[in-house]
C-alpha cells in the first residue's frame, strides 16, 4: 500500500498540481508538489536508476545543480529553482516509467486547459494574454501550455497504444488561433496535420488530406492574410523576441557568460522581468555555460538515440516541443517534466514496446478519436 501511495498517488497529485498552479496562483501549490514528489525521487535514487550508464540523468542533475549554485551569488536567484529541476527530473522519471497513468493524466490537463480557455475567451472575455503577463510569465504562455499538453498526450497514447490523437491537436488549433501568439498557432497547425497523415497508414489517404489540406489553405486564403496582417505574425523575425535575443548578448560580459546573468538588468529585457523569451538562453541565465553546456549535450544525444532506435514519430514530437521552447523561457520551470521526459526517454525506457495487441484492439472508441 505504502508503495502505491509514494509511487503511485503523491506523483500523479505533483503532477497535477505543478500543472495547474498558475490556476491555484500560489507558490504553496508548488512546494506542495515538490514535496509530493520526494519521496519517488528518493526511491528512485536508492535503487539506483540514476546511476545506470548511459542514462545521463545524474550528470544532468549534478552539472546542473553545480551550474545553478554557482550562479546564485550573481543572480541573486534562491535555491528555489534548483529543488524544482530535482521534482521534474523526478516527475520526468515517473512519466518515463508510467505511460498508462500519464495518458489519462495528460489527457485530463488538455481537456481541462481547453475548457479553461473557453470559459475565460468565450464567457468572460478575459484578456488572456494580459492577465499571464500580470502574473510575469509570457504573454504568450497559454499558447505552450496547448502546445505543451498536447504533446504530451501524444506522447504517452503513442506509447501505449501506437496512435496519435487525432481530435484534440485540432481543437487545439482553434483555440491558439484566438490566442496572441504566433508560434502556437504555427506549430499547432504542423502537428495537428502530421497526427491526422500518421493515423492512416494508406497512402492515398494521406494524399487526400494533403488535397483537402492545400484546397482549405486556398479556399481561405484571403482570410488568412487578413488575420495575419492584423497579427504580430506579420513582423517577422524583425519582432521584440529578436531584439530580446540581440541585447541579451550584447550586455553579456565573460563572467555572465561563464556563471549565468540577471537579465532582468539589461536593457529591453528588464521590461518582461528578466524573461528572455527563448528557454535555451533562460537555462543559460539560471544555470550558467555548465549547466547549458550540459543541457544542449543531452538534447543532441537524445536525438541521437532516438535515430539510432528508429523512434521517428517520438523525436518528431519532441522537436514540435522544442520549436516551441525556441520562443518562451518555459525551461526552468513547473513544466519541465515534459520536456525532459522527452529528453530522458531513450535511455530510460524499460520495455522496447509496451503496446500488447488486445490493448490496440480493445481501445476505447473516444480515446481513438481523442
Amino acid at each position: 500500500m505504502n508503495a502505491i501511495i509514494f509511487d503511485k498517488v503523491f506523483p500523479c497529485l505533483a503532477l497535477m498540481l505543478f500543472s495547474l498552479c498558475e490556476v491555484f496562483q500560489g507558490q504553496s501549490f508548488i512546494v506542495l508538489g515538490f514535496f509530493l514528489v520526494l519521496p519517488y525521487f528518493f526511491r528512485q535514487w536508492r535503487i539506483g536508476r540514476f546511476y545506470v550508464k548511459g542514462t545521463y540523468v545524474m550528470p544532468f542533475l549534478l552539472l546542473t545543480i553545480l551550474g545553478g549554485l554557482l550562479n546564485m551569488p550573481l543572480t541573486g536567484y534562491g535555491i528555489g529553482g534548483l529543488l524544482l529541476t530535482v521534482a521534474m527530473i523526478g516527475l520526468a522519471v515517473f512519466c518515463i516509467d508510467n505511460p498508462k497513468i500519464c495518458i489519462y493524466v495528460s489527457l485530463f490537463l488538455l481537456l481541462y486547459t481547453f475548457y479553461f480557455l473557453y470559459k475565460s475567451i468565450f464567457v468572460y472575455n478575459i484578456e488572456l494574454n494580459s492577465l499571464y503577463g500580470s502574473l510575469g510569465l509570457s504573454k504568450n504562455y497559454p499558447g505552450f501550455l496547448i502546445v505543451g499538453y498536447t504533446v504530451f498526450y501524444a506522447l504517452n497514447k503513442y506509447r501505449v497504444y501506437r496512435r496519435l490523437p487525432l481530435l484534440l491537436p485540432l481543437v487545439g488549433v482553434y483555440f491558439a488561433f484566438w490566442l496572441d501568439g504566433r508560434s502556437s498557432f504555427g506549430i499547432m497547425i504542423l502537428l495537428s496535420l502530421f497526427c491526422v497523415l500518421k493515423n492512416a497508414n494508406n497512402k492515398y489517404y494521406n494524399y487526400f488530406v494533403l488535397i483537402v489540406f492545400v484546397s482549405l489553405f486556398l479556399f481561405f486564403f484571403n482570410f488568412l492574410l487578413g488575420y495575419y496582417e492584423m497579427s504580430r505574425l506579420s513582423e517577422g523575425v524583425e519582432s521584440s523576441r529578436s531584439k530580446i535575443w540581440s541585447v541579451y548578448f550584447e550586455y553579456m560580459d565573460f563572467p555572465n557568460f561563464i556563471l549565468g546573468c540577471d537579465s532582468a538588468s539589461f536593457p529591453i529585457i528588464n521590461q518582461y522581468g528578466g524573461n528572455p523569451h527563448n528557454s535555451f538562453l533562460n537555462f543559460h541565465h539560471r544555470m550558467g555555460i555548465i549547466g547549458f553546456l550540459t543541457f544542449i549535450y543531452i538534447i543532441f544525444v537524445s536525438i541521437k538515440k532516438y535515430i539510432t532506435q528508429r523512434k521517428f514519430i517520438i523525436l518528431v514530437l519532441m522537436l514540435f516541443l522544442m520549436a516551441r521552447m525556441f520562443f518562451d523561457s518555459v525551461i526552468v520551470a513547473n513544466h519541465d517534466f515534459i520536456f525532459y521526459s522527452f529528453m530522458f526517454l531513450p535511455f530510460l525506457e524499460k520495455n522496447k514496446c509496451i503496446l500488447l495487441n488486445e490493448e490496440k484492439n480493445n481501445m476505447n472508441i473516444l480515446l481513438k478519436l481523442l
